[in-house]
């Protein structure tokens, strides 16, 4: 996915000795076995320190060395021949080690931070609603989350594409673009949606408000800005926290709008900086960045379809034993535990590649350290669906333990895919994805076809519920293969 080379490309310097100067300097003094000093040659030094001939090779028809030239000035049959006479007359010396970077940092509590700042839209809106007493169309928070999510994977693809390419001033540029058809697109959906199932302009704005705060937020995160972005949070976060724990009536509607409207609008002035807009005909692209984006775009749909049936349609399927809103905390709240796991687990790997004698080793280890930082993610879900069920027993309710049980498995899915979709391999994530949809449709058509008693908001949930375990499970099985693949790290 990114279109730049690892490191710098070396050039020879002005002053160094033609190849063919060092060639003819090594065939005239220079016996097998004998040692050589390379010099400041830069083929040279290459020579003096490959591990195999094929190195020499290489770095002879990067030079210039063709066939003709090998057989014509030297004598040989073909460059290969060259490479494996200059293998037993340079004697071995070791070339310079290019300093290490680890890619990864280990995961830590600033990734926790980042994982609020995903859940906070879906708290936010709701917070406004209790405290204004407003009633939004049921279709806002699912469109916005839906929608929000695919686009925030675009966002950060076009974004990281871009920076790979050094390209600050068409980074800005298209990613002012991606946020004017966030807002169009976001418009557009939920006046469609509006028509079509009932709701008023309010709607609209709450819909188009969250979607565009999520790309706003990830277009910060994009620039490592996430300190920054949380800081610009925290009015509105408190707020939020009050109004959900300490009841409606414990700020004015108007202080609680003052609040959170203006985190949200700092979050977009902030993001403002990272973006511009001139006409994109000043914007190349190559010829695959359009269809690798609208693969994330499928993705991000697939989630926020997965997250809105498993927890939201599942709030709202349990709504007797307690607050949709609080169904759906375990999933929200743990997002910042994924980041944590994946960077921790990224991180483990590199220090295994480091530290290997053989890459024979490496399989087991990866996937060691991959179920690991799975099982560390699955017990912090547990307990945070654990400390809803308590919540709910408190309040002489039933906890609703499969709508809980299904967050847990919908969010090792959503780890897993995170894991895969970092390794560049978001078309076998897909696939699981679909795999899974369509395992859940005819999940549906089955219940209901033999059980008409049972409502269809019901036997939708129920059908989401097996595309999450289905899904799952799909992601563990290939998920083996790419973990404990050396080529995929």
């Amino acid at each position: 996915m990114t279109a730049t080379f690892p490191g710098s490309v070396t050039e020879p310097r002005p002053h160094e000795p033609t190849v063919h100067e060092w060639l003819d300097y090594v065939h005239a003094n220079c016996s097998a076995g004998r040692d050589f000093d390379a010099g400041d040659s830069l083929v040279a030094t290459v020579c003096a320190s490959a591990v195999d001939p094929l190195e020499i090779a290489a770095s002879l028809e990067a030079s210039g060395i063709s066939k003709r030239v090998a057989a014509e000035r030297y004598g040989y049959g073909n460059v290969f021949a060259l490479a494996d006479e200059l293998w037993t007359k340079v004697a071995f010396r070791p070339g310079p080690g290019a300093p290490t970077r680890n890619l990864w940092r280990a995961g830590n509590v600033r990734d926790l931070g980042r994982g609020a700042l995903y859940a906070a839209p879906a708290l936010m809106l709701l917070a406004l609603t209790r405290s204004a007493g407003l009633q939004f169309s049921w279709w806002v928070l699912p469109l916005a989350i839906t929608w929000g999510w695919a686009l925030g994977q675009v966002t950060a693809y076009f974004g990281y594409t871009f920076k790979s390419r050094q390209n600050q001033r068409s980074e800005k540029l298209v990613l002012g673009w991606v946020m004017v058809a966030t807002v169009i697109s976001t418009a557009d959906v939920a006046a469609v949606a509006m028509v079509l199932i009932g709701g008023d302009g309010t709607s609209i704005l709450a819909a188009t408000g969250v979607t565009t705060y999520m790309v706003s937020s990830a277009i910060l995160l994009l620039n490592e800005q996430d300190g920054f972005a949380a800081k610009l949070l925290a009015p509105g976060a408190a707020v939020t926290i009050a109004v959900l724990v300490l009841g409606d009536d414990f700020f004015s509607p108007v202080f609680v709008w003052l609040c959170i409207g203006g985190s949200a609008l700092a979050t977009w002035a902030a993001a403002g900086r990272y973006m511009r807009l001139t006409p994109l005909r000043s914007l190349t692209f190559a010829p695959g960045d359009f269809g690798t984006a609208f693969h994330h775009l499928v993705h991000g749909l697939m989630c926020g379809v997965g997250l809105t049936l498993v927890a939201i349609l599942g709030g709202q399927e349990f709504a007797d034993s307690g607050s949709p809103a609080l169904f759906a905390l375990p999933i929200l709240v743990t997002l910042g535990v994924m980041e944590w796991q994946l960077r921790s687990f990224r991180a483990g790997v590199e220090q295994l590649l480091s530290r290997l004698l053989s890459l024979d080793e490496f399989a087991p280890g990866s996937w060691k350290l991959f179920r690991r930082a799975l099982t560390c993610y699955v017990l912090w879900a547990a307990l945070a669906s654990d400390l809803v069920a308590v919540v709910v027993h408190l309040d002489h309710s039933t906890p609703p333990y499969a709508l809980l049980i299904g967050q847990v498995v919908l969010g090792a899915a959503f780890y897993v895919d995170l894991t895969l979709v970092s390794l560049s391999r978001l078309d076998l994530v897909t696939k699981c994805w679909a795999a899974g949809f369509g395992a859940g449709l005819v999940c549906w058509a089955l219940i209901s076809s033999f059980a008409h008693d049972i409502p269809r908001t019901t036997v939708l949930w129920e059908a989401s519920l097996a595309t999450a375990i289905v899904t799952l499970t799909s992601l563990l099985v290939v998920a083996r293969g790419v973990v404990s693949s050396s080529m995929s790290h």
